[in-house]
């Protein structure tokens, strides 16, 4: 069978609407909702949710492919560089650091162009700490084929071949040109902004440009071109929703490798940004719940039960994992199961936690957690 990008009108993509017209109204007033929500928040509440909506997105674009990185590490770095008037934050992991700094480059810059350079500084910042790939920074330029397989040696199977390196800077022309051109003013009046953003990343995977790291920049293309049609920061996490249904992704991206009618990888990808928008609300609904909690308790925990907060916190709308124990306290603070054990107690006693379970199964959780999940 042949790829996407070896048929005869390459790259006509060409998709089915009344599939998903229903899909794509709801996509446009909740999205604007979403947007108007986090704007009527007071400025601080504001610059925490912006955080948090970035680092998730770090978070989970990276973890797609792999890639973990810790929480408290980006937030620093993207306060660092989205904010440079404060007071900088240590990050110990540079490639926490560089990540940061692209996230918060995105989206201070979602209204310019995409272009070459803009690709090559985002390539750089995203693979500098990788002494095995050579081009960074740069198109690939490697003679080998450029495959897309899974299964071990000798049983490999090929699910994709993109275009030879030699083809890929006239290919990449003709993406740039059409990404920045016709096609924002075109998709946006017909309120197909998610489908100009799911041809943005397919197209670009199809193309698979850079040696690696592909699919996290084709989401960040794609996070970009909302934030274009939306005229506004995009208010939730593309690959947060992404995550939830991770084999998903890959079937419809698969779909789309190999013909132009793209119809159910857009219905898919709209379906994913309508995912990312009820995930969006819940990460409003836990800004307030913490800014409530903060108002309330932050004067009467002390720094090992407060770190122990930021971190159930910090786990974002799905919740902390199996809730708080004593053993994950023992771990977070480095102190003893009694000391655990009481400071635990103590949180439940004024109402910070909520204790649920018993015997081993003990866990703790926030105050009215179930609302946010």
């Amino acid at each position: 069978m042949r790829y996407n990008w070896q048929q005869k009108n390459w790259p006509n993509f060409t998709f089915d609407v009344s599939a998903f017209k229903e899909k794509l109204h709801r996509y446009a007033e909740e999205s604007a909702f979403l947007t108007g929500r986090i704007t009527s928040l007071a400025d601080g509440l504001r610059y925490d949710l912006i955080v948090d909506n970035l680092a998730t997105e770090a978070l989970y674009n990276s973890q797609i492919e792999g890639v973990r990185f810790s929480v408290e590490e980006l937030k620093s770095s993207i306060l660092n560089n989205l904010y440079p008037k404060i007071k900088k934050r240590h990050v110990s992991d540079y490639r926490a650091e560089n990540l940061g700094r692209l996230m918060a480059e995105n989206r201070s810059s979602y209204e310019q162009d995409l272009t070459e350079a803009m690709l090559f500084g985002w390539h750089e910042l995203l693979l500098a700490h990788r002494s095995d790939v050579g081009d960074k920074g740069e198109w690939r330029t490697g003679e080998d084929p450029m495959q897309i397989v899974s299964g071990a040696y000798g049983r490999q199977k090929v699910h994709f071949e993109a275009p030879s390196s030699s083809m890929v800077p006239e290919e990449m022309e003709n993406y740039l040109t059409w990404f920045n051109g016709r096609s924002r003013e075109f998709y946006a009046q017909l309120y197909l902004s998610p489908v100009r953003a799911g041809i943005a990343h397919l197209w670009f995977e199809s193309i698979h440009p850079f040696e690696d790291g592909n699919g996290r920049l084709g989401r960040i293309i794609a996070e970009k071109s909302l934030s274009q049609d939306l005229g506004y920061p995009l208010p939730f996490s593309l690959s947060y929703a992404v995550i939830q249904k991770q084999s998903a992704y890959y079937d419809a991206l698969q779909s789309g490798s190999y013909r132009l009618d793209i119809t159910k990888w857009s219905n898919y990808f709209v379906d994913t940004c309508l995912l990312g928008i009820s995930l969006g609300r819940k990460s409003i609904e836990l800004t307030l719940q913490k800014a409530r909690f903060y108002d309330r308790f932050e004067k009467a925990i002390d720094e090992n039960e407060l770190k122990a907060i930021e971190k159930m916190f910090a786990a974002g709308p799905k919740g902390f994992d199996g809730g708080m124990t004593t053993r994950k306290y023992v771990s977070i603070n480095k102190v003893s199961s009694a000391t655990a054990t009481r400071d635990l107690a103590r949180l439940v006693e004024i109402g910070a936690l909520e204790r649920r379970g018993a015997g081993r199964s003990t866990h703790y959780v926030l105050p009215g957690a179930e609302a946010v999940r």
